[in-house]
């Protein structure tokens, strides 16, 4: 056979991200390849091979020496590339069938389905494939498996030049980074991916996640178009699941907008907006229903019970959040914040005792091994209920929470919990330095609310500043 049967068996067996003696000898004695002409000529090539290192043992599997890897790939894409879709195909048939196994054993179950599912779009990139492989890592992404999105990236890299694949790579790696937090860069990313617009689940969840960043900075009329895309996009593909937390995301920005209208003195468009809110969330309430989907029914109507309290229901707001609580696992990451929004319903209502039950659940289910929002914001409501029940409590609570939204640098967070501390240190306050303190948490608050367009956390901050000019005439005598 001799070097160039040698480096046509490598070059077959580079386009195999591993290999067991199995699917090697079928790529070496494949006429179409035309490595070997018996299973006697490849078995002592495969031998010869092993023995001189290109090469190499992977666990019960084996897999082409990196440093020779890429280069025998790229030239076999480039120079005879039908013989590199053959041999992909051929993985695949291995991959689907005796070998799934030991895939699974050495890449492990995740990264052996995304291996397969991005060879599956080097064969014609269909909108299937696309989807089937968003799919899996987006699933990946919403159980904490940041390194999916990356690793696809990394394989979509390795595949031969097609006009999708540049879209394809914005896509995962604006996951990748949404999931670390770089979410400006991760904005730039998912426009990327919007300015070639397709009807798969790449572009709804691309339109859908900008949507949430225009909510973020106060937006929401520029979210609405958005959510409105992807919803389009969604129905293309019959993605019920996903049509779901669109619909969340479309009534949590019709609410805000309601909210903001409500303080402007703008009443009937509030009123319309509330209503489109509902409209949202009981759409998706009966679609999570229909589908099983627990998570996303206790989201729906958590979210209601935000939007009956903004209106000012506050009887109904807590049956529906109990609702929620009813819907959630209680292994479910979602869990705290609902017992957090009960707790602050309960609050509301002067039920202190069951707020300070369903906190204190909040509080040990919060993960405390890495700063994170959701403890941030238990920290918070449980200030407000200490502060409400004279306990002294409440100041180191509404520090600590201050404190981590500083970490995150969670500009919305850290300017409520500052509202908080200012209006627990006011209730507390014997000297001058405790206004001081409250004066300076309220003037950080307030820009941070200005630059977010929060009208209703300024609403917040002007009440908390009248209770303070009256604790300054009380500590100052005049």
């Amino acid at each position: 056979m001799g070097i160039k049967g040698a480096d046509s068996y490598i070059s077959i067996l580079s386009v195999a991200p591993i290999f067991d003696d199995d699917i090697a000898l079928d790529y070496g004695t494949r006429e179409e390849f035309n490595i070997s002409h018996s299973v006697e000529d490849a078995s002592s090539l495969l031998y010869e091979l092993k023995i001189s290192g290109s090469i190499v043992s992977e666990c019960d599997c084996y897999r082409v020496d990196s440093s020779v890897r890429d280069e025998y790939r790229k030239a076999l894409q480039g120079n005879e590339c039908s013989k590199y879709v053959q041999a992909v195909s051929l993985f695949l048939e291995h991959a689907n069938a005796g070998f799934a196994a030991k895939m699974r054993n050495v890449l492990g179950a995740r990264a052996a389905r995304i291996t397969s599912a991005v060879l599956k779009l080097a064969l014609d990139s269909s909108q299937d494939d696309l989807n089937d492989l968003v799919e899996i890592v987006h699933d990946g992404a919403r159980l904490g498996r940041g390194a999916d999105a990356r690793r696809t990236v990394l394989l979509l890299s390795e595949l031969p030049p097609h006009p999708e694949r540049e879209r394809q790579q914005n896509f995962f790696r604006a996951l990748d980074l949404w999931r670390h937090g770089d979410r400006e860069n991760a904005r730039e990313n998912l426009e990327c991916v919007l300015r070639f617009p397709r009807q798969d689940l790449a572009g709804a969840i691309a339109a859908h996640l900008l949507a949430v960043l225009e909510i973020d900075r106060g937006e929401e009329f520029l979210a609405i178009p958005l959510l409105e895309q992807s919803l389009t996009d969604l129905d293309s593909i019959s993605h019920k699941q996903g049509r779901v937390l669109v619909l969340i995301t479309l009534g949590r920005a019709q609410r805000e907008i309601a909210t903001r209208e409500r303080i402007s003195n703008t009443p009937t468009s509030a009123t319309d907006y509330f209503s489109f809110a509902r409209s949202s969330f009981n759409e998706a309430i009966t679609l999570a229903e229909r589908l099983g989907e627990r998570t996303g029914l206790a989201s729906a109507f958590l979210e209601l019970a935000i939007s009956y309290q903004r209106e000012g229901d506050l009887d109904l707001a807590i049956q529906t959040a109990e609702n929620a609580h009813a819907n959630t696992p209680s292994t479910d990451p979602e869990i705290v914040r609902v017992l957090t929004t009960l707790g602050s319903f309960y609050n509301k209502k002067d039920r202190y005792s069951e707020a300070a039950l369903v906190l204190e659940e909040a509080f040990k289910k919060s993960s405390k091994s890495q700063p994170n929002l959701e403890l941030a914001k238990v920290l918070n409501v449980l200030a407000s209920n200490e502060r409400k029940r004279g306990l002294k409590s409440a100041r180191q609570h509404a520090t600590e929470s201050v404190q981590l939204g500083r970490q995150l640098e969670n500009s919305r967070h850290i300017a409520h919990s500052l509202n908080t501390l200012a209006a627990t240190v006011l209730d507390f306050a014997e000297n001058e330095v405790d206004i001081d303190l409250a004066e300076a948490s309220l003037t950080e608050a307030r820009k941070i609310l200005q630059d977010l367009n929060d009208a209703r956390g300024l609403t917040l901050i002007d009440n908390t500043q009248r209770v303070m000019q009256r604790k300054k005439k009380e500590i100052r005598g005049d």
